[in-house]
């Protein structure tokens, strides 16, 4: 996993968006989608979220990238802000947190997908 999500960086800013789950949702404020976007030391934005076939990270040098797209596809909208907060750990760590373990091979790339878009 440190190969594919790269060295060490500290996270330095979190939020956690939601977006509706259909386009036409009358339950938008008691049932959405939930993703975590994360800035680290180097300016990478990052945002991870689960869904029903895994967990997927997205990696980019563009807030919006991540932000507002999902595998390339526009997020449904609106995507609202639900709260920010500094980041106080590193990257490795967070996925510790996660319980993935970072040097074993218990951690399946099946489950957990990696999409990197890299922007100027």
């Amino acid at each position: 996993m440190p190969r594919i999500v790269g060295a060490n960086k500290d996270i330095v800013n979190v939020w956690a968006y939601k977006v509706p789950l259909t386009d036409m949702q009358l339950t938008k404020f008691i049932l959405y989608h939930m993703f975590i976007v994360f800035e680290t030391q180097d300016h990478m934005w990052w945002s991870i979220e689960k869904h029903t076939d895994g967990i997927s990270l997205q990696r980019s040098r563009v807030c919006s990238a991540v932000r507002d797209s999902y595998k390339h596809n526009p997020r449904k909208p609106p995507i609202e802000t639900i709260d920010t907060d500094k980041g106080s750990k590193s990257i490795h760590d967070h996925f510790q947190w996660l319980g993935l373990s970072l040097r074993s091979k218990k951690c399946s790339l099946n489950r957990f997908h990696i999409f990197t878009t890299v922007s100027k």
